[in-house]
């Protein structure tokens, strides 16, 4: 207990000093820079300065603040400058997290399948924060490839885990692949794959100088958080598969062999970003189209270590491995990073809001990529 307190106050310490200059800005009057016209958007799916809404048509208008100070509403929205990545405000909230007595039932009836590190399922409360409405796009990634002329680990090292007919339908590395290259056809409003935990990384440092923001990788906590958009049931459309295909790109009937969700959802491999139903908090494909990393070491027995407070409050980027110690998110010596959500090719005992995965924070495939969290 005595080494928990010391902790807590030096990561108290730690954040005054870091957030000191942000809060005597705060207090000064002062007008500040860049634009904060606001922006509407407009039933046609585009917002009134002209630029395409990602994601496609809406059948609402609302108008939102470029800056996003003052007070915050569920499913307000935001869009970051550079990119053109949307962003929507998740309220703050507590919920179970992890698998129920029930899902476990199920899973072992319908897929002789149980996933032990899913338990204990327990209360956690996070803070609002602000999640990516998609996961982030080829189109979005080759941006900071322009700017920055990065190499990604599948470039540099030669090779990716690849999923296709070429391999048989089984999972090999293979030689040539990378992030231009996914091993099926994409286009730039696809989510990026074949990007490793690193890269993901190394884009965040890069969008995080070029716009002044704190952008960062969700906690597993917070994943979860936003996978379930307020329900409680497996899946944030219910506790069944059916109707699954309007809402995820998964293994389905059409084109996948049992086990498989007894729908089509039209693609074989990834969607464009946005194409099937948002969940409770406007957030698309939370699950389906590719895996998600998240920011967390993954730990088999994490759920057991959890503080009920687990907001992830990433600022590894700035205060390194110090603050990964600092966080309520669980972290352990190793390299396996956690990854969530199921892909396009994922059965439905993988897709779902309480499913964990984890790989090395160098391991890419074409079913994995990632989606981002803002900060401030």
């Amino acid at each position: 207990m005595l080494k928990k307190q010391y902790k807590y106050l030096f990561c108290i310490i730690a954040l005054i000093i870091f957030f000191l200059p942000a809060w005597v800005n705060a207090v000064t009057p002062q007008v500040a820079a860049g634009n904060h016209n606001t922006v509407g958007i407009k039933t046609d799916g585009t917002k009134t300065d002209g630029t395409v809404v990602a994601g496609g048509p809406t059948s609402t208008t609302s108008t939102v603040s470029s800056s996003v100070s003052g007070t915050r509403q569920p499913g307000e929205k935001w869009w970051d400058s550079v990119t053109g990545m949307e962003f929507v405000w998740v309220p703050k909230g507590c919920f179970q997290m992890g698998q129920t007595t029930a899902e476990k039932k199920y899973l072992i009836e319908t897929y002789d399948k149980s996933f032990n590190d899913e338990f204990p399922r327990h209360k956690v409360c996070v803070d609002g924060f602000w999640m990516g409405k998609h996961e982030v796009t080829r189109g979005i990634f080759r941006q900071f490839v322009n700017a920055t002329e990065y190499q990604t680990d599948a470039e540099k090292q030669g090779v990716a885990r690849i999923f296709n007919q070429k391999t048989n339908w089984t999972w090999k590395v293979e030689k040539g692949y990378h992030w231009q290259k996914a091993g099926y056809p994409q286009e730039d409003s696809h989510p990026v794959v074949n990007v490793s935990w690193n890269d993901a990384q190394a884009f965040i440092q890069w969008l995080n100088k070029t716009t002044g923001k704190q952008f960062t990788l969700p906690s597993e906590a917070q994943w979860e958080y936003a996978c379930r958009g307020g329900t409680d049931t497996i899946r944030f459309w219910g506790n069944g598969e059916d109707g699954a295909c309007g809402y995820a790109n998964a293994a389905d009937e059409e084109y996948w062999s049992p086990p498989a969700f007894s729908c089509e959802d039209g693609y074989f491999f990834t969607a464009p970003v946005g194409s099937y139903q948002p969940n409770g908090f406007g957030l698309n494909d939370m699950l389906g189209n590719v895996l998600e990393w998240c920011q967390d070491r993954y730990a088999k027995n994490a759920y057991k270590n959890h503080d009920r407070d687990n907001n992830g409050f990433v600022l590894n980027n700035m205060l390194g491995n110090v603050w990964e110690w600092c966080q309520d998110i669980f972290a352990q010596s190793g390299s396996s990073r956690v990854d969530r959500g199921g892909g396009w090719c994922s059965d439905p005992a993988e897709v779902r809001c309480a499913s964990r995965g984890w790989n090395p924070q160098d391991f890419r495939c074409n079913g994995l990529g990632f989606r981002l969290l803002r900060i401030n």
